[in-house]
């Protein structure tokens, strides 16, 4: 482990002081190949296309700037590539998450809605899928919450990208609607 009074490595994490403000991107050891599993393995489709939005989710969670971020992913999608990974299962899987700003209740909540899945030996947040949300929203305990959808192309990512976080408005608006009334 690097480090100094002005940054530091750890873990996936890269931090660092800029101008007076911590910052944060991915940080990766010179020795990883990156040898996620190939798109040809025997694998079931549901691990293969877990791999590409968990590293995407991981990639949203640790960069602290947008500038960052976008680098992060191009760079991502090419190791991807070099698995035997598409553009599009690459490139469409649209993350967007939020902060409901109070703790919730989970196991109240799924015993309350309809198209949820909740099991806390194996999962620590609640799967929800509403009929006006395309995709899925995961809520967590601490009020935290991830919606994502699959896009239809890569042309139409960008688009889906505000769509999607314009559902997850909506998801988090819908949230406290039942909650709260």
């Amino acid at each position: 482990m690097r480090y100094s009074t002005e940054k530091i490595e750890f873990l996936d994490v890269f931090v660092n002081i800029e101008n007076g403000q911590l910052k944060t991107d991915l940080y990766t050891k010179s020795t990883d190949k990156h040898q996620y599993l190939h798109v040809s393995s025997s694998h079931p489709n549901s691990v293969k296309n877990a791999i590409p939005y968990g590293l995407g989710i991981r990639v949203k969670r640790i960069c602290s700037t947008e500038e960052n971020y976008k680098i992060r992913r191009e760079e991502i999608k090419t190791h991807l590539k070099k698995r035997g990974y598409n553009n599009s299962s690459t490139e469409c899987n649209v993350v967007f998450s939020g902060d409901l700003g109070s703790k919730i209740n989970l196991r109240e909540f799924t015993l309350t809605m309809t198209n949820t899945h909740n099991d806390p030996k194996t999962f620590s947040g609640v799967i929800w899928q509403h009929r006006h949300i395309a995709g899925n929203c995961l809520l967590f305990g601490n009020g935290k919450i991830n919606c994502n959808d699959l896009a239809r192309s890569i042309s139409e990512g960008r688009k889906d990208l505000d769509d999607m976080r314009a559902k997850s408005r909506n998801c988090m608006l819908l949230f406290f609607y039942i909650t709260f009334n």
